[in-house]
């Protein structure tokens, strides 16, 4: 072990204490400006002193709530995601669609994730706007992620290229013959190249679903995504629009 002598001793300490004091000077100062300043003053110094740990806090707890949410998120059951856009109505569809329809499936509404984005809007005018393209981006992504399931739009929104190119499901090939018998009459056909006819959306207007929600748009037309991986949760959602019962699941059949 290292021996020191007793002059390298004093001299350590003799700058341990002057450390000590200038430090006690420093906070003296610091206390001092304070109580000059008026409480806005105190609030203002304080930040800007503190400013990197206020920083660092707050992203710790950034970090904190992400972890959280994320562990939350990931327990729930994702039973879909739908956009109404072009379409307006009284109620908010976010808010109010989602926890109604998981009370009608039965399930606890805090246990499942289903997003229903409304109060968009996009016209062929907004094609080439820089709203336009990020709209369209926002769809053709959510497509091709299999993140979108349907949409409430009008013949307009119905016009967009991703649609129009086989993005809409044939719903005469989708729907079962309980809802079939219901909307055959409100079905939109879209002719093809070849003369024969593919029927893409559904006029909601004779729906329970407009009236409960207060429809405020003309026409409005319920479309599947062609490559949705949720078409049974879809199916039950039209149930749910049109007052029909849910469809009893598989495994509780037996």
């Amino acid at each position: 072990m290292k021996q020191y002598a007793p002059d390298e001793i004093k001299k350590q300490q003799e700058e341990v204490a002057a450390l000590k004091k200038e430090q006690e000077k420093l906070e003296r100062t610091e206390r001092e400006k304070l109580r000059e300043m008026n409480w806005k003053e105190k609030i203002v110094y304080i930040v800007t002193y503190y400013k990197v740990y206020f920083i660092l806090a707050v992203c710790a707890c950034l970090v904190v709530g992400v972890i959280v949410f994320m562990i939350r998120e990931a327990g729930k059951e994702n039973i879909g995601q739908g956009i109404a856009f072009n379409a307006s109505f009284a109620a908010d569809l976010s808010s109010e669609v989602p926890k109604d329809f998981a009370e009608y499936l039965g399930k606890d509404p805090s246990k499942i994730k289903m997003v229903m984005e409304s109060g968009l809007s996009y016209s062929e005018n907004d094609a080439n706007s820089e709203y336009g393209m990020g709209f369209t981006m926002k769809v053709t992504t959510y497509i091709a992620a299999h993140a979108l399931d349907f949409m409430i739009t009008d013949t307009a929104g119905m016009r967009l290229e991703i649609l129009q190119n086989n993005g809409m499901m044939d719903l005469e090939k989708a729907l079962p013959e309980d809802i079939m018998n219901v909307v055959k009459d409100d079905i939109l056909y879209k002719k093809n190249s070849d003369g024969t006819q593919t029927a893409i959306g559904i006029n909601i207007k004779n729906s329970s679903f407009a009236q409960k929600y207060q429809m405020l748009s003309g026409d409005l037309y319920f479309i599947i995504i062609n490559n949705t991986d949720k078409l049974d949760n879809v199916l039950q959602f039209l149930r749910f629009m049109y007052g029909l019962p849910p469809a009893q699941a598989a495994s509780d059949a037996g």
